[in-house]
């Protein structure tokens, strides 16, 4: 009985939400084609948007931990079966 009243509960506001109003949302009328930057631009926000660390629980021999592990390297540490990337 416990899970029907939950399920009414999470459930139950999704018959009453109704469709979304396109006037409403902003991303439909609003397109951009094209953002051009000049290098000293670029680079100083590639710089303040270099993390100061990077923690993934994930293995080195998954997908992602390939990933992160050629973008930065051997991990500076691991806890448990967290791997964790400093500078």
């Amino acid at each position: 009985m416990k899970f029907a009243w939950l399920a009414c509960l999470c459930f139950g506001g999704l018959l009453f939400a109704g469709p979304e109003d396109p006037a409403l949302n902003v991303n439909s009328r609003y397109t951009v084609e094209k953002v051009e930057l000049s290098p000293e631009i670029e680079s100083r926000i590639s710089r303040s948007l270099r993390p100061q660390a990077v923690v993934a629980d994930t293995s080195l021999s998954s997908p992602v931990g390939h990933v992160l592990a050629s973008l930065y390297g051997r991990p500076s540490f691991r806890v448990g079966s967290l791997l964790v990337w400093r500078r």
